[in-house]
C-alpha cells in the first residue's frame, strides 16, 4: 500500500470516528508530491488553510482534500 493510500486511509477512518487529523508540512509535501516553498506558497496565497499550534504549522485532512479538490486537472481551461 501506497503512503498515499494509507493516509487516504487514516483520513476517512478518522472522518468516520469524527476526528480531525492533523499533517505536518512534511507530510503534506510527500502525499502530494511536492516541496516545502510550493504548499507555503499556496498557504501565504489563501489557497490551502493551515494551522498554527505554538510553533509548529499543521494542515488538517479536510482542508488537505478541499485544496486537492480545488486544483486544476489537467487539460482543464484556465483564465489568464
Amino acid at each position: 500500500m501506497s503512503d498515499r493510500e494509507h493516509a487516504r486511509r487514516v483520513r476517512q477512518q478518522a472522518a468516520s470516528e469524527g476526528r480531525r487529523t492533523a499533517s505536518t508540512i512534511d507530510e503534506v509535501c510527500a502525499r502530494n508530491d511536492v516541496c516545502r516553498d510550493f504548499i507555503y506558497g499556496q498557504i501565504r496565497a489563501g489557497r490551502l488553510k493551515a494551522t498554527k499550534f505554538g510553533r509548529v504549522t499543521r494542515i488538517f485532512s479536510d482542508d488537505e482534500e478541499a485544496w486537492q479538490n480545488s486544483l486544476p486537472t489537467l487539460g482543464e481551461a484556465t483564465s489568464s
